[in-house]
């Protein structure tokens, strides 16, 4: 059987065991190269695999590490997982805890989940395919990575010593058979020959083991004294062993085991080369994230572990694949001011702490939608653009902390930028839109504190500040809102909504809806407003699927039933 025969029969028998391997399991999986990384992109791949309630979608490392898989799980969509885990899918289908407390540098769930949300931990899906470890855990990925080079050593040394063996039986057999034409005699001189050299082998690796032997016994407190890696002696070694030169031998004429030496110098020299590279290689190796380790050490806020890799000629400059983000933005977004500092300090890296990812976010804005207060003033006092927007939406720092609620953040860019309070995104929403949003009373009592008329001021197409609020089914804002500028109630947008169409505009907190609702009845809501579309905020109850005020529009407004454009519409 040649060799062709041999490769043809492994990768048959590996195909076979990846069959039977896969057929294990009662429902599909899918190899894929990334996981989602939000909640949108979640629903949208559940949606691609036709996932639903009861087969819920799922993205986890299978059990091996060597990739990530995709899947409707038969066994339902929100499962909680405890804290300190990541997730694998075992042979028997189940999803599996990993324990990552101990293992992990960074990025292990520090609290209860749902299996629907373990992109909120991207460390759990961050896997090296190749060393089977999560990037997270440094440990694997530096063992495995020495595993490697000396394997690869190994494997070199072997097929010198082959290639030697080789070249020496067939000259041995060249020379017995110039020299006699006995068959016995070719025999005998072709045992000796392979006797020998397997001596001169052996000779070898006794003493290279005899060394490494002696050099192990003290391998830790070298590495403590700043001496060469146990790996690096082994090389060298090889390297080491002389050879009396032979007096009978003819001048010139070097001796077999001379020969092999120098070969091993070779191997070394070229060892060592590839190990360098390789350690090199590593700081520019990118996960399925698209993100080097330099990201994950400005993630975990290692500003030290940033110094060592700036010294080993590690790219800090680079950014992920996905959002363009650099060791700057992750910063912010964790909340490390060490590493923002720990760039201010290094000239040659100054420049990041004004850079923009792929949206046009800078790092202000980072800092601000995660509330490290600290950090945005860093940043502001160290020239970073208060004012900059994001490219699609035209979003500033103070829409970013009106939005998300961050208060302490809200006073402080007011008292450095208070023009922001004016400033709108794309659409003409301002500030006191963003905090509508997400019902942020306090915020919108500073703003209005500081500037009540920019506060009225409608978007493009006279969305107010109360329509926002309606939509979203924040009760508390309706309430300031409707008291402080009661004249919002009656506000008609471009499209002819007013906030009674807002009410019923989403599929979610019913209760709340009504409660506004009856709240703006006394106030003056015209319930009766039909939109240039011909929408009415009973069309929209019954297309969002809201019963109960539908129940409540139909027995206390009985009129609005059959409700055309034509009967009511400006």
């Amino acid at each position: 059987m040649d060799c062709s025969q041999y490769y043809i029969t492994i990768c048959l028998v590996i195909l076979s065991t990846l069959t039977s391997s896969m057929s294990e399991y009662a429902f599909q999986i899918f190899s894929v190269k990334h996981c989602p990384s939000s909640e949108e992109g979640w629903g949208m791949a559940s949606s691609r695999l036709g996932c639903n309630s009861t087969h819920g979608y799922q993205c986890v490392p299978n059990k091996h590490l060597t990739s990530l898989i995709e899947f409707c799980y038969p066994r339902g969509v929100n499962i909680l997982f405890e804290k300190g885990n990541c997730l694998e899918l075992a042979d028997d289908g189940i999803l599996n805890h990993v324990p990552c407390n101990k293992m992990f540098e960074f990025g292990c769930p520090d609290k209860f989940y749902l299996s629907n949300e373990i992109y909120k931990y991207p460390s759990c899906l961050a896997i090296n395919t190749t060393l089977k470890c999560f990037y997270a855990d440094f440990n694997c990925i530096y063992s495995k990575s020495m595993i490697n080079q000396t394997r690869y050593i190994l494997n070199q040394t072997r097929v010198m010593i082959n290639e030697t063996c080789e070249e020496s039986l067939i000259c041995g057999m060249k020379n017995s058979l110039l020299n006699s034409c006995n068959v016995t005699a070719i025999v005998m001189a072709v045992i000796f020959g392979i006797i020998s050299l397997i001596l001169a082998v052996l000779l070898v690796v006794f003493i290279k083991r005899r060394n490494v032997t002696i050099k192990r016994k003290k391998g830790l407190q070298d590495l403590e004294n700043g001496e060469s890696h146990p790996l690096q002696e082994v090389r060298f070694e090889q390297s080491e062993i002389t050879i009396e030169p032979n007096e009978e031998r003819n001048a010139g004429e070097s001796h077999p085991l001379q020969e092999m030496n120098s070969e091993h110098m070779e191997i070394s020299t070229v060892s060592n080369k590839e190990r360098d590279e390789n350690y090199a290689a590593l700081f520019s190796l990118k996960d399925n994230l698209g993100m080097n380790p330099a990201h994950y050490a400005a993630n975990a806020g290692q500003y030290h572990i940033l110094d060592l890799m700036l010294k080993q000629g590690c790219d800090l400059f680079a950014e992920d694949e996905k959002n363009n983000e650099n060791i700057v933005h992750l910063a912010c977004m964790v909340g490390s001011l060490e590493v923002c500092q720990f760039v201010k300090a290094n000239k040659n890296l100054e420049k990041l702490l004004h850079a923009k990812n792929g949206g046009g976010w800078n790092s202000i804005q980072y800092a601000t939608k995660n509330g490290h207060l600290d950090i945005v003033k860093f940043l502001l006092e160290n020239g970073v653009d208060v004012k900059n927007k994001s490219k699609k939406i035209g979003k500033n720092c103070l829409h970013t902390a009106c939005e998300f609620g961050k208060h302490e953040i809200c006073e402080y860019i007011i008292s450095k930028a208070p023009n922001l309070i004016t400033d709108t995104d794309s659409s003409g929403q301002h500030a006191g839109h963003y905090a509508a949003k997400n019902g942020h009373t306090d915020i919108l009592q500073l703003l209005i504190n500081v500037d009540k008329y920019a506060m009225q001021r409608p978007s493009h197409d006279k969305i107010n500040i109360l329509h926002v609020a309606c939509e979203n089914a924040h009760y508390d804002m309706v309430v300031k809102i409707a008291k402080v500028f009661p004249f919002m109630v009656k506000e008609i947008t471009e499209k002819g909504w007013n906030a009674a169409l807002f009410i019923t505009d989403k599929a979610d907190a019913e209760e709340e809806r009504i409660k506004i609702l009856k709240h703006l009845l006394d106030h003056g809501l015209d319930v009766y407003r039909v939109s240039k579309s011909g929408k009415t905020i009973l069309v929209n109850a019954r297309k969002n699927n809201l019963k109960d005020i539908e129940q409540y529009l139909s027995q206390q407004f009985p009129n609005l039933i059959g409700l055309r454009r034509q009967i009511s519409f400006q």
